[in-house]
Parts: C-alpha cells; sequence; structure tokens
C-alpha cells in the first residue's frame, strides 16, 4: 500500500458527535477511583485521526476519556484500555474503551489506498432494490417494483470527490460556487466527470473505464436541452479496465444501504445532525460542507446521504414512470437504461428541504450536459479485476496426520515459497468470455456465471487474447502445429488436441494459475482443510447440489483475501500436468519448493476448487487435486480464473 495523500484530508477528523457514540455500559460489578465509584465513562473528545489505511497502527492521540463518578463529580482518566481494531479489515470499525469495568465506544474508518484515492472494499452481494408498494409515502414509481439484484463487488471512494482532488487533476480547475478544498467539488456536468474518471485513472497507472468519442454524438442520448453547448459525446465502458469511474445505481444504492433495508442507512428517518441537508429556502444557506463531517454509513462510507448528489453511470427518464425497475432480467450487475434523456444521480443534497429526496432508493434525474447544479457532484468506484497477493511461504498439501484424506497425490506435505502475483477476484465470467472469445460454449447461460465447456486448450486460448486485448505480453507461445510430447493423454474427445504450450519467460499477460499458486490464494494464510476452517457448508459456497448448476460469481463470502469462489461453484484449470493415478509423484520431488510449476509430463491437466455438482465437500479442500482431460470440452463444471505475474 502506498503513502496516504488524500489531496490535505488524510487525517480529516469526522464529525462524530462522541456524546452520541458512546455507549455507556454500567455492569454490576464496580470500582472504587480515589476512594469514589465510576458509575460510567464517556468519550469527551475523540481521537484526532479516524481514517486509516489498512496495516496502519491506530492512533490515540487526542482521546480523551471521561469518568463519571457516584457523587456526581467527573474528571479525565488515563490508563484505559482500547480494543476493537483491526488494521487488516477495510470499513468501520468499533473500538471499545475499557476503564474499571465500564466502556464506552467510538468509530473509526479503515480504508484502502492504491493511489490517491481511499476507497472501500465493497463485496459482492445481493440486495433488494428500489420501494416497496406497500409503503406509500414514497410515490416515486421509477423506484417500483422492488427486485432482488446481484452486484460483483467493488472499490468505492469512501469521500465525495473533493475540490483539491479535482484541481490537482484537473490542472487547477475548479468550476464549484462555494469554494473549500475539503468540500466536495460541484458544478460539474456528468461529462465533466467521467473525464476527471478517465484522467485520474491515466494520472495514476490505471487503465481508463470510458472511450470517450466528441466527435459523435450518442444517439441513446434523447436529451434535448441546450445549456452549456448541448454536449452529447458518446461514452462507453471499456470491458476488463480497472480505473475510476462512476458508480452504477445498483452500485450505488448497494452501498448506500449497506446492509439496511429502511428507508435511509440510519433507519426510517434521518436528521439533519445526521446529513447535510434542509437547507432549501434558509436566508443564507451554507451550502455543501467538508466530505467525511458527519458519521459513515457502517460500509465506512461518508454522506452517502445528503451533502452533494452524486453521478451514476445510468440514463434515467425525466418522467416518474421511467420503466427500467419493470424489465425483471435486470438483475445481475444491472448498467441502467439502453437510452433516456438524462443521467441519474444518487444521495440527495444540501439544498433539498424534504429528506424524501435523500433516501436510499431516491433516484434523481438530471441534464448530463449541465454544470450549473451547485449541488451535484463526484464519487468514484473502480471494478476489482485482480487481487494482489503477496509472496510468502506454506505448507502445501494434505499432512498425513488427517487420516480420513486418503488422496496420496496431495502427500507429502512441504514447505513452498511463492513470489507475488495478481489472481482475478472472480471465476471468468460468461460475458467476459463472449466480449473476448466472440463465443460462448457454457451448457447453462448467464452473463454473470462463470464460463464452463471450455478445454485447458480453450482456457490458454483466452488469456493470450485478454492479454492482447489489454495490452499485455501473452504468456504463452502456442504451437498447434506440433504435438506436445510431454503430453501423454491418449483421450480422442475434442479431436484429441495436444498442442505445444510453453511460458514465456518474464511476461506479463493473464495465465493459468499454478496448483502452487492457486492453493497458496485458496488457503489465504490458514491451514485447515476449508479457508472456512475445517468443515464448510452449502451457505458458504455452491456445492452438493443445492444447485441446479453454477451460480452468479461471488454470491458467496470471499476468502480472507478477497477472492470469491474458491471452493466450489465451477472448478478452476490450472497450468500443471497431473497423473490420473492417486499416486502421483510430483509432491515427492524435495527440489519443488520454489514457485513450482508441476510435472514435466502427464496425461491430464489439475484443476482446483471442487463445484457445485460435488456430492462431497471432500473435493472442495484447499488441497485438492482435481485431474481432467486437457484436450475435453464438454465439462459443465469447470471454468477458469486467470492470473498475473507482477
Amino acid at each position: 500500500m502506498k503513502k496516504i495523500v488524500f489531496f490535505g484530508i488524510a487525517v480529516l477528523m469526522t464529525a462524530i458527535i462522541f456524546g452520541l457514540a458512546a455507549c455507556n455500559n454500567d455492569l454490576d460489578d464496580s470500582s472504587n477511583s480515589g476512594g469514589k465509584t465510576v458509575v460510567s465513562i464517556v468519550i469527551t473528545s475523540g481521537p484526532s485521526k479516524t481514517v486509516y489505511e489498512v496495516n496502519e497502527d491506530i492512533d490515540l492521540t487526542g482521546l480523551v476519556v471521561t469518568a463519571i463518578y457516584d457523587d456526581d463529580s467527573h474528571g479525565a482518566v488515563t490508563g484505559y484500555t482500547t480494543s476493537g481494531y483491526d488494521k487488516t479489515k477495510t470499513g468501520k470499525s468499533t473500538i471499545t474503551v475499557t476503564y474499571e469495568n465500564k466502556t464506552a465506544v467510538f468509530f473509526v474508518t479503515v480504508a484502502i489506498n492504491e493511489g490517491t484515492v481511499l476507497m472501500m472494499d465493497i463485496n459482492g452481494g445481493t440486495f433488494t432494490m428500489g420501494t416497496p408498494s406497500e409503503i406509500t409515502t414514497v410515490t416515486e414509481t421509477r423506484e417500483r417494483p422492488t427486485r432482488l439484484v446481484t452486484v460483483n463487488g467493488f472499490y468505492m471512494s469512501i469521500f465525495e470527490v473533493t475540490q483539491a482532488q479535482y484541481k490537482a487533476v484537473m490542472n487547477g480547475a475548479d468550476p464549484s460556487n462555494y469554494k473549500g478544498d475539503n468540500l466536495p467539488v460541484t458544478n460539474v456536468s456528468w461529462f465533466d466527470a467521467v473525464e476527471f474518471c478517465n484522467t485520474l485513472s491515466m494520472k495514476e497507472g490505471f487503465s481508463p473505464a470510458y472511450n470517450i468519442d466528441k466527435n459523435t454524438v450518442d444517439v441513446n442520448n434523447t436529451s434535448t436541452d441546450n445549456q452549456n453547448g448541448a454536449v452529447k459525446w458518446t461514452v462507453t465502458l471499456v470491458s476488463g479496465a480497472n480505473g475510476y469511474r462512476l458508480p452504477t445505481e445498483a452500485e450505488w444504492e448497494y452501498a448506500c444501504r449497506a446492509g439496511t433495508t429502511t428507508l435511509f442507512n440510519t433507519g426510517d428517518t434521518i436528521a439533519t445532525n445526521q446529513a447535510n441537508w434542509g437547507q432549501s429556502g434558509a436566508e443564507t444557506p451554507t451550502g455543501p460542507i467538508a466530505v467525511g463531517s458527519y458519521a459513515p454509513n457502517s460500509w465506512g462510507l461518508y454522506d452517502m446521504h445528503g451533502n452533494v448528489q452524486e453521478w451514476c453511470w445510468d440514463f434515467i427518464m425525466n418522467g416518474n414512470s421511467d420503466d427500467y425497475y419493470s424489465q425483471l432480467n435486470n438483475v445481475d450487475n444491472p448498467l441502467g437504461r439502453a437510452s433516456g434523456d438524462r443521467r441519474a444521480g444518487r444521495g440527495g443534497h444540501w439544498n433539498t428541504d424534504s429528506n424524501n429526496r435523500i433516501r436510499s432508493a431516491y433516484r434523481e434525474r438530471s441534464h448530463g450536459n449541465r454544470n450549473s447544479y451547485d449541488d451535484a457532484g463526484i464519487r468514484l468506484v473502480r471494478s476489482i479485476t485482480m487481487v494482489e497477493i503477496a509472496s510468502g511461504t506454506f505448507t502445501m498439501g494434505t499432512s498425513s496426520e488427517i487420516t480420513d484424506v486418503t488422496d496420496n497425490r496431495e502427500r507429502p506435505t512441504r514447505q513452498v515459497t511463492m513470489n507475488g502475483f495478481y489472481m482475478g477476484r472472480y471465476e471468468v465470467t460468461q460475458k467476459q468470455y463472449e466480449e473476448v472469445m466472440k463465443t460462448n460454449p457454457s451448457q447453462t447461460k448467464g452473463d454473470s456465471l462463470p464460463v464452463t465447456n471450455v478445454s485447458w486448450f480453450d482456457a490458454v486460448e483466452f488469456c493470450n487474447a485478454l492479454s492482447v486485448k489489454e495490452g499485455f505480453t501473452p504468456a504463452y507461445n502456442i504451437d498447434k502445429n506440433t504435438v506436445d510430447v510431454n503430453n501423454t493423454s491418449t483421450d480422442n474427445q475434442n479431436g484429441a488436441i495436444k498442442w505445444t504450450v510453453t511460458l514465456v519467460k518474464g511476461a506479463k499477460g493473464y495465465r493459468l494459475p499454478t496448483e502452487a499458486e492457486w492453493e497458496y490464494a485458496c488457503r489465504a494464510g490458514t491451514s485447515t482443510l476449508f479457508n472456512t476452517g475445517d468443515s464448510i457448508t452449502k451457505t458458504q459456497a455452491n456445492w452438493g447440489g443445492s444447485n441446479t448448476g453454477p451460480v452468479v460469481v461471488g454470491c458467496y463470502e470471499s476468502n480472507p483475501w478477497g477472492l470469491y469462489d474458491m471452493h466450489g461453484n465451477v472448478n478452476e484449470w490450472c497450468w500443471d500436468f497431473i497423473m490420473n493415478s492417486d499416486n502421483d509423484d510430483y509432491y515427492s520431488q524435495p527440489n519443488n519448493t520454489d514457485n513450482p510449476l508441476g510435472r514435466l509430463n502427464g496425461d491430464r491437466r489439475a484443476n482446483r476448487g471442487g463445484n457445485w455438482s460435488t456430492s462431497s465437500n471432500n473435493s472442495l479442500r484447499s488441497a485438492y487435486r482435481e485431474r481432467s482431460h486437457g484436450n475435453r470440452n464438454s465439462y459443465n463444471d469447470l471454468g477458469i480464473r486467470v492470473v498475473r505475474s507482477k
């Protein structure tokens, strides 16, 4: 992780009202302090720093803890202890302060910093999007009907983009009506926002998320508004890009709700001391305020209600009867309408007099070409395509002491050292595969389902094609005219393909993981049978026929390193040769301990992770070594996860 340089607000003090945040806990047992009994403690001054980078130690400078005694006196105390801070886990953390058996709490946020923007790692999941018709106080039909929506994980900035940040990227430009470095940037059109995203991406070495064609009018933009030059550039998403972009409405609402189902992430009500709203009609409105001035939601995101509304990717129609929500197929990572006369905004703003417009589900619509809105700004997201896996050493295989595991090809165990690499957060989806290969061979169809029915040779071809598409050096030399003498398979299905495939030394393109890389990443520091412990249930992974086939990638909890579906869903091809016999002897060769590449020859190719159709969780174990015919494309439970060398 890089040093935090968040344009002057790296140690921004969040305006948590500590009198409200301090939860007194009067225990039955009491202790005396100076002859007096401590009745309770409160946080009278929070720590100066409340936002941290992952792996950063907590700093209690500025924290003042006050004891309340049984004689109604009070005073600041020392000698308290704190607990609850996990520097490895992103999100909002509750820190418990304990003194004389009494407790109070305060909150801090731990975020990811891979550039100059503090981001929160938002795990993928399914939520109810929209507002139920039973809530009669809400009349906007464009939020209905509700539907269960699944979104993949993503990074989201914990703050709205500030004016200081915008100026640093856009050559000093600051269009905001209300000025202040730590205020959110405003008076930016939707087109300004996507340009900012691309410029910041290039500045930080990420691949831009948008193709912006300023010379072609977007035929899907039906706006007739003429302000600001009636800008109607054609803007399209770049598949596989990891750069900054605007959130979709689905991503925004999912992150705002943070697991809640109420009107606001604070409950069914929200007050003006919980968010910046209600200034409409004020004689001297103060406008937007410094980002992070109110408590974050439970996922550590600030100002999701109020301050400024935030541009989203989606088209939207101006009328209340926008029908996008009635299209029931839009349930997996929906991108919004194909066309429209407005762009969506979310979160409400300081200038509204009704909290109706800052609800989690409220869908604002604004002219994308206008830069006159002093209550509209930007929040950033980035797609998480790859997870950085740090180098390390682990015990590979299964111990002989575990007698209920009989697979000798996992033994003996050995200490294996791995260089760092990048691994796909998810299994390759059918949409990703089809965008690259122009075909979808999967038996069970679905854009967000993992691609299946791909041979090992299909998988390495996909890796090379994806590398070329994204500008990386391909990882493989594929010679289709030479039979690989190391491939001892006698299987005749699918043309009995036995091309010669070799690794390109030093290439940074996409490739299949080695078995060692796969197991190291799956374990994620664990030494148990599964990364969930010594057992795994059907609520933790897709296996045992609990579903009729593969499910949308990322539907289950990730492992500790943020990788999804390492157990179950579909098996995943690895680079390694393997023998069909249970007595494959590769593990008994003592020299294979540093970045091992597997056997030099074999009649099968290894794959890992288990799949949806298996009846036993034995094949889901972190160390389990499956073997399949590399030439076959008939497996509807076998897919792809990609890696890249650093």
